[in-house]
This record gives structure tokens, C-alpha cells and sequence, in this order.
């Protein structure tokens, strides 16, 4: 589809940045940054779904930050939203049973927060995963991106010319109505 293809070379990019960490010991956080409604959750989602990556990453989480970044309530909702079981444990103590011992992926979309506390404490419950493990972000915000990127962030660019034509025509045709 036109999405996919429009986004492949920086699909590409960003999946071989985050192969290439497989013997990192540190938790690799990689920053994809653009405005708004430019596609930085589409080209994460292309990301996250790739076969590579489904192979490589034993856990693949996925939440959508947006404005509440309190540490609690987000590792909540991932392990929630990513079927982990309760057990009595807190959240941030469920979330760190999920990532041990296992190469993940997890994707915080649309992340807004500047709070370096809140940064740091939830990588430390993050840093129990495997070597290679890696958080992936999407953002508005540059200095979002230079906070928490550990990897240069991934500045999103529009989509090139041929794509928004191709995009358009195929809109316009499928909504003309046949007389």
C-alpha cells in the first residue's frame, strides 16, 4: 500500500538501527520525531510489525503515552494493555517480571513529557531485559527526543511528492461517484 511503501527507506533505517544493538548491554531508547499528524505512529507501527523485528525481539509491548506520564499508571496500562497477568505485584513490578531476562521491544507513542525523573525511573525497572533490548518513542518534541534518546533521534520528514499525488488521486477516485 501506498503508506508502506512512502515509509520504507525510513523503515529500513530504523529497523537496522535497532538490530545493530543486539549486544548492547543498555537499554537503547530511539526517538522517532516529526510534527503533528506527519506519521510517526504509522512508521512505528510498520516498525514494530516487521518480520525482523518480530523475530528478534522475544517481547514486542506497545502503549500510547500521550499526555499522562506518570511512571505508576504507564507501567499499568502496559502491562494491562499487553495481557500481562496480575500476581499482586505493583505494576512497575509486573512490568520488570514481563521485560526479564527477555530482549524486548516496547514503543511508547506520542510521548510528551520532559520530566527526567520519571524517565529514569521507569528505564530502571526497563533495564532487566536482554542485551539488544530497546524502547522505541514517538514525539513532537526535540527536546523530548534528546532527554531520552540514547541512539540519534529519527527526524521524520514529509512524505516525498509522488506519495501525497499518488495519495490524493487515489482518494479523489474512490470517492467520485459513478453516474
Amino acid at each position: 500500500n501506498i503508506v508502506s511503501r512512502s515509509r520504507d527507506d525510513e523503515k529500513k533505517a530504523v529497523v537496522c538501527t535497532l538490530l545493530a544493538q543486539v549486544g548492547n548491554e543498555n537499554l537503547t531508547v530511539h526517538p522517532i520525531v516529526g510534527m503533528g499528524e506527519l506519521g510517526k505512529t504509522t512508521l512505528a507501527q510498520l516498525i514494530y510489525n516487521d518480520s525482523e523485528i518480530q523475530k528478534h525481539f522475544e517481547l514486542r509491548l506497545w502503549v500510547c503515552v500521550s499526555d499522562n506520564f506518570d511512571v505508576d499508571s504507564l507501567a499499568d496500562r502496559i502491562v494491562k494493555e499487553n495481557g500481562c497477568k496480575p500476581d499482586g505485584s505493583s505494576a512497575l513490578e509486573k512490568l520488570q517480571n514481563a521485560v526479564s531476562g527477555k530482549r524486548f521491544l516496547l514503543v511508547l507513542d506520542d510521548v510528551w513529557s520532559r520530566d527526567e525523573h520519571n524517565w529514569e525511573r521507569l528505564k530502571s525497572y526497563l533495564q532487566h531485559g536482554r542485551k539488544g533490548s530497546s524502547l522505541l518513542t514517538t514525539t513532537r518534541d526535540d527536546k523530548v527526543a534528546q532527554l531520552t534518546g540514547t541512539t540519534e533521534a529519527h527526524n521524520l520528514n514529509s512524505l516525498d511528492e509522488i506519495y501525497i499525488k499518488e495519495i490524493i488521486e487515489t482518494k479523489a477516485f474512490s470517492l467520485r461517484q459513478v453516474e
